[in-house]
């Protein structure tokens, strides 16, 4: 608080002074009331029904013989008996009988009332009282002013909080209380600067006051660099932070980003103040520092918190366990474990992330160990740890080892459970095992265990991929008694498996029969299998009829199966079919994507039919589907084929205007149509805008100009262009290029020239020879030779 607001507050009340604030080492002498323990109990007894809380006001008369019996001890009984409001009116009227009974109101009556009234937050009549205590001649203790001034604090009154507090702070000693009360109160009130003056100034004297409010209400206000602030110069002048304190701080300050502040403050405040961050904080902060990839900041925060005996529950340890972990850091998880050995005992929960990064990293065997390590250290692995660690077998194909762990998991009391076994299901049945597959899938049923759909649907590819096409079609079955429903890949696993062996008849004879059985439709999921198979049979007729038949149930082709339709018939060259499907598509809701569009528009292309593709790269626009740059690509290559070059140009200006940015495959197809249309010069102009592109050219397009000038005869600048090309750049088509080139240049009587460019292919790695059999080298000798310089060959190959 500035001092001239203190100044304005002390000037307030000049009735007060700040004598008020040390309370007079003389003692009350307490005056008897009775001749024994009796009489005063009869008199405070007598008193207190005189006091009749029913009636309004007081009974002066009531009260009246009792007067001459007043004493100290009689004043604080009646006071603490009685309610608040009967306590202060009698406490008026044994004031006023001082002059006939020569009784005078102690010290401690006064306080007495003023801690019940403070307590009842009745703010202005402990002022009040206060005032008269010091005319009765006492000093008020720095008790009642705190109580009083936390009161006004209560009431949101903060000036008169304030002005109490001048008195408070000139006394020789102030009680942390009354810092922290003042502090409170500008905090609430968003006064923030008093708060932190009155914070700098408590300080500097020594006194620990409470700074959890300001610090909470400054973090909340977003002042979290003032927080971090006040909370470091707490720990500069060597006060003890409360774990709160340092918690709210250091979660504000990780939910701001601000990590390497709230990483030191933590540090500071567990190491120079004893603090102790709570989980949440930690957990925040840690987590924060894991997705910016300082592993070993987390590491290293948690193993001090653990030596300062910072102990915090299983959920935190495994978040820094399960962070190493997810980061390829298995190895100092271990270490981690291990060191922390004496502090934390590792439970199957940690282990079992552990496990979980091994077989991430690819590490199985490592996380076999592990399980090894939890049986010796007598942790019973759970059901978890097995099937964690048998996915983990599986993906690296370890069929051998995952049996034997499987076999070891029953043989230790550990049931599998169904993800457990459909875990080893699915592996055998794409490793080729499907006997070995069937065989535990029995297993499973007898347990009554359930089986899900992904489990069934890899058998049937199992048994297709194995050439068990009945036993396939009739596990479709046996899937349906297990209430297992097959879903869309299920079908389109079984539709290629039966593709593979030449039995797509066949195949539609199954969804036939079951169209049959179900009363002329199959379920939705079977429709795009069952339409696939139709489309790659050629019975496009038949797949035209099913798709009225899939809408008639009520059920819409996904865009997938429309896609596909889509594709499938212009390729067979019913484009009119194809784009009546694609209008059939948008008036029914299911909205064409760029795969769609894409998919239809190359085939347009391919066919010469240029018109229909650009009217569907329009309507890709109007649909809210802007043509990616595969679209584009398909049109201008189509475009370039034909030697359209204009129109390629105008597609080229349709891109940019859509903001679709150009590749490298998209100049490549360009500059090659450029190039076959004998515009080497708009090619080589192409190349170099390329080359300034942030992509850059690749081999193909280094290839393309370089053989386009050797057939223009312009071998100079071809090699320019290989001398000047981006080393990185490699490929089979710039070493044939550079065959081309070299032979090109023997040809012209060149020899130096072509050495050059081999001597530079070598450097470079360019090695790749002439149509698979010659090297760049053996073109310059055959020509040498041929030229019959013999003493330039022998130069050569020396």
């Amino acid at each position: 608080m500035r001092a001239a607001l203190l100044t304005r507050l002390c000037a307030r009340r000049p009735s007060l002074t700040p004598a008020m604030a040390r309370r007079s080492s003389s003692s009350t002498t307490c005056a008897s009331g009775g001749g024994g323990g009796d009489a005063f109990a009869f008199v405070v007894q007598s008193i207190l029904s005189a006091l009749n809380p029913t009636e309004v006001g007081l009974n002066a008369a009531a009260l009246a013989p009792f007067a001459r019996y007043l004493s100290h001890d009689v004043v604080l009984e009646v006071l603490r008996r009685a309610s608040r409001k009967k306590g202060l009116e009698f406490f008026h009227w044994a004031r006023s009988t001082s002059g006939a009974s020569g009784y005078r109101h102690s010290a401690a009556a006064y306080e007495s009332l003023i801690a019940r009234l403070c307590d009842a937050r009745d703010a202005s009549a402990a002022l009040l009282l206060l005032r008269a205590m010091r005319s009765d001649g006492h000093q008020p203790s720095i008790h009642s002013l705190v109580a009083l001034l936390r009161a006004y604090v209560e009431l949101g009154q903060i000036d008169e909080a304030g002005e109490i507090f001048c008195y408070v702070r000139s006394a020789a000693t102030v009680p942390p209380e009354a810092y922290s009360s003042m502090i409170d109160a500008f905090a609430r009130h968003r006064r923030f600067d008093d708060a932190l003056e009155l914070s700098r100034e408590a300080l500097s004297r020594g006194i620990a006051a409470d700074h959890h409010p300001l610090l909470y209400a400054l973090c909340k206000a977003d002042k979290i660099d003032v927080a971090a602030g006040c909370l470091q110069a707490l720990l500069d002048h060597n006060f003890k932070v409360a774990s709160v304190d340092c918690s709210v701080v250091v979660d504000a300050l990780a939910r701001a980003d601000k990590l390497e502040m709230a990483a030191k403050l933590l540090e500071r405040s567990v190491v120079e103040a004893g603090a102790k961050v709570d989980s949440q904080a930690f957990t925040l902060l840690a987590t924060k520092l894991f997705r910016r990839s300082k592993f070993s900041e987390v590491v290293r925060l948690f193993t001090l918190l653990a030596s300062r005996g910072v102990v915090y529950g299983e959920t935190t340890y495994k978040l820094v366990v399960d962070g190493l972990c997810g980061a390829g850091m298995a190895n100092q998880a271990l270490e981690l474990v291990r060191e922390l050995s004496g502090v934390y005992t590792p439970t199957v929960f940690i282990y079992n992330g552990i496990i979980t990064g091994l077989c991430r990293a690819s590490r199985v065997m490592d996380a076999y160990k592990v399980l090894e390590k939890m049986v010796e250290e007598s942790i019973v692995p759970n059901v978890f740890t097995y099937t964690i660690l048998l996915n983990g077998l599986c993906r690296s194909n370890k069929t051998k080892l995952a049996r034997e762990v499987f076999q070891e998991m029953k043989r230790n009391g550990c049931k599998p459970n169904p993800i457990t076994y459909g875990t080893l299901i699915q592996h055998l049945s794409r490793a080729g095992e499907i006997d070995e597959a069937l065989r535990v899938m029995i297993e499973q049923r007898s347990l009554e265990l359930p089986t899900d759909v992904i489990t069934c649907t890899t058998i049937v590819g199992g048994l297709c991929k194995a050439s068990r096409l009945d036993d396939a079609l009739k596990f479709m079955e046996e899937m349906r008694q297990m209430g297992v429903r097959p879903n869309e890949v299920t079908y389109s696993n079984l539709v290629h498996g039966f593709r593979q062996h030449g039995e797509l008849d066949r195949v539609i004879r199954f969804f036939e029969e079951e169209k049959a059985r179900k009363g002329g439709s199959l379920e939705a999921a079977a429709y795009p299998g069952y339409l696939d198979a139709l489309c790659k049979a050629g019975y496009l007729d038949r797949a035209r009829k099913s798709v009225e038949e899939l809408r008639q149930s009520g059920v819409v082709p996904d865009v997938v199966t429309y896609s596909m339709l889509i594709n499938t018939f212009a390729r067979a060259g019913q484009f009119d079919a194809s784009l009546e499907l694609l209008e059939d598509m948008r008036r029914n809701g299911v909205k064409p994507d760029v795969v769609t569009y894409s998919t239809l528009i190359n085939v347009l292309c391919k066919e010469r039919k240029f018109q229909d593709a650009f009217r569907l790269l329009e309507l890709m626009e109007a649909a809210g589907s802007p043509p990616n740059v595969v679209t584009y690509n398909s049109v201008m290559d189509g475009l370039c084929k034909s030697g359209k070059m204009d129109e390629v140009h105008r597609v080229y200006e349709m891109m940019l205007k859509s903001r679709c940015s150009p590749d490298v495959v998209t100049y490549s197809i360009i500059m090659n149509g450029l190039s076959k249309a004998g515009m080497l010069d708009s090619a080589v102009k192409l190349f170099e805008l390329i080359k300034s592109s942030r992509e850059g050219p690749d081999a193909a397009a280094y290839s393309m100009v370089i053989t386009s000038l050797c057939r223009a005869g312009k071998l100079e600048e071809a090699c320019g262009m290989y001398h000047g090309m981006e080393v990185t750049v490699a490929g089979d088509n710039i070493c044939r290029a550079l065959a081309g080139l070299v032979a090109a240049l023997c040809d012209a009587k060149r020899t130096d020239s072509a050495r050059r460019i081999v001597e530079v292919a070598r450097e470079r790695g360019h090695r790749v020879t002439k149509s698979g059999d010659t090297d760049l080298a053996k073109i310059v000798e055959d020509h040498l030779l041929e030229s019959k310089e013999e003493h330039a060959d022998a130069e050569w190959k020396a």
